[in-house]
């Protein structure tokens, strides 16, 4: 039983940190295309 909630442990935080690197990869693109826009002019 500990030994079977353990392996669920380390499936679970293999996957949190596999979900943390998307995010991760998707927010730099964000602020890349973010940053290469034009800044209005009436800001």
């Amino acid at each position: 039983m500990s030994n079977k909630r353990l392996n669920t442990m380390n499936n679970f935080g293999s996957n949190y940190r596999k979900i943390m690197e998307t995010l991760r990869s998707i927010e730099s693109k964000k602020n890349f295309l973010h940053q290469i826009r034009q800044p209005k002019l009436s800001d």
